[in-house]
């Protein structure tokens, strides 16, 4: 391909029907669908060269500014049902039982060393929607953190599709429904993990093969080999689910 007679230069290719829906302002709903592509760029979209979890990250970080635009995409409005800032199943008494929410503590199940049930405060959270459940970060009262899933009932699932930025109770600048690609899970991770002290991250990865390189990393860099390794179990777990 040229442009004025040269090679044409690296580019981003976006594709919507964003403007078909604007000028269709009488049609009751219209399916919204967008793509991206690269032409001349060999590690975009993320994941195009390479399926390493970290690998992945810092391909998107690379390219941030594309990755910005498709969440603005995917990004819609809602006008508030009401004025004190609840959802209407939450006013109207639909939902009786408290949900999850950030900062709150609760029971967890037994850790594996363990045989009694322990508190852990929720410190982040995402919605899972084919499985139905959600996948919390929980700190334990030494400093630990753990991640457990909890079934969510059908009330909680129409909560969460109608707000899902602030299903947990505080708002999240860049939401997603679930797992739809492994990034999703490095970056549910990456919210509580990136501000871990790296001493408490040697701690979490002493077993871990390479500690002389791992001995060598500053914490921004320890931060995100550990939840790339923990994402990419995660997102390996989500998909034997879905298959099963």
């Amino acid at each position: 391909m040229l442009v004025d007679g040269s090679p044409a230069p690296p580019a981003y290719l976006f594709v919507t029907n964003r403007g078909a829906m604007l000028h269709d302002l009488d049609r009751p709903a219209v399916p919204q669908a967008w793509l991206t592509m690269g032409f001349k760029i060999p590690n975009y979209p993320v994941g195009k060269r390479s399926s390493a979890m970290i690998d992945m990250y810092r391909a998107r970080k690379e390219h941030i500014e594309a990755h910005v635009l498709m969440k603005a995409l995917e990004t819609g409005g809602r006008v508030p049902a009401t004025f004190d800032g609840r959802l209407p199943e939450e006013a109207f008494g639909l939902q009786t039982e408290p949900r999850l929410l950030v900062g709150n503590a609760y029971l967890l199940p037994p850790p594996p060393e363990g045989n009694k049930e322990v508190v852990g405060v929720l410190t982040s959270a995402i919605v899972l929607e084919p499985e139905r459940n959600a996948y919390g970060v929980y700190r334990l009262a030494d400093g630990k953190h753990v991640i457990c899933t909890t079934p969510l009932t059908d009330v909680e699932m129409d909560l969460y599709r109608a707000s899902p930025a602030t299903f947990f109770g505080v708002v999240r600048s860049e939401t997603k429904k679930g797992f739809t690609d492994p990034l999703d899970a490095f970056d549910f991770l990456h919210e509580t993990y990136s501000q871990t002290p790296r001493e408490k991250l040697l701690e979490f990865m002493a077993d871990w093969p390479n500690q002389d390189l791992l001995q060598k990393l500053d914490q921004a860099r320890l931060s995100e080999h550990y939840c790339a390794q923990m994402a990419t179990q995660i997102w390996r777990e989500h998909q034997a689910r879905i298959a099963a």
